[in-house]
């Protein structure tokens, strides 16, 4: 359990960090700067030509052997896209994987299950829902402020509790009369509590989810 905390954990940094850039990063791309904890930077064997489009197409640099690249994310088809520095400037750009040092299977891996997490969470926000390994930001994008919380202590950890009001909208009707003296009739929707929804923390990830309702009157 320590280790999938602590993965989680990492996240609480390098989420916010991030979410900015969502939005517009290519979604054919699956991303290592976005999820894992340690960037991936290999020295060039033989020269290896930086392109401006995914096609590679238009040349951007060409590197020659033993320059430093980052590989920022792996693109559907297999190749790169990286970040170098260029002439004494930084650029980023697409490349043929084939020029670059093969990467650990395992860290491509991992890259695809964090990113799969991170496409739940957002789901779980667009659809106002809270899942374990959420963190404080995540939970408040979903459900907005809680209505009450509450927070202990150990010698290592600290837990906290987050307790939303839930509610239902129920339909009032009334008979108004309109600018014509017609009697008509309005609805309007009330907001009635029917639960609550309590959201259990360690160390700043939600580990548990509870929802009672109560009974109808």
């Amino acid at each position: 359990m320590k280790p999938l905390i602590a993965l989680l954990a990492w996240a609480v940094f390098i989420f916010p960090l991030v979410a900015a850039m969502e939005e517009s990063r290519d979604p054919d791309v699956l991303y290592f700067d976005q999820n894992l904890p340690e960037k991936i930077i290999v020295a060039l064997e033989k020269n290896a030509n930086v392109y401006l489009d995914k096609d590679l197409q238009t040349l951007a640099a060409s590197l020659p052997p033993g320059t430093k690249v980052q590989i920022l994310g792996l693109v559907n088809d297999g190749n790169y896209f990286v970040s170098t520095k260029y002439r004494g400037t930084r650029i980023e750009g697409w490349a043929f994987a084939g020029d670059f040092p093969p990467l650990d299977p395992k860290l491509i891996e991992a890259a695809k299950k964090s990113q799969l997490w991170r496409e739940n969470v957002q789901r779980a926000i667009k659809e106002k829902r809270v899942v374990q390994g959420m963190t404080f930001e995540d939970v408040k994008k979903s459900l907005g402020k809680p209505d009450r919380t509450s927070s202990r202590q150990d010698a290592q950890t600290k837990f906290d509790t987050w307790m939303y009001i839930t509610y239902e909208l129920v339909p009032q009707n009334s008979y108004v009369t309109d600018a014509w003296g017609r009697v008509t009739i309005q609805t309007i929707y009330v907001k009635k509590p029917i639960g609550e929804l309590t959201v259990e923390f360690n160390s700043g990830i939600v580990t548990g989810i509870e929802e009672h309702r109560r009974q109808r009157e």
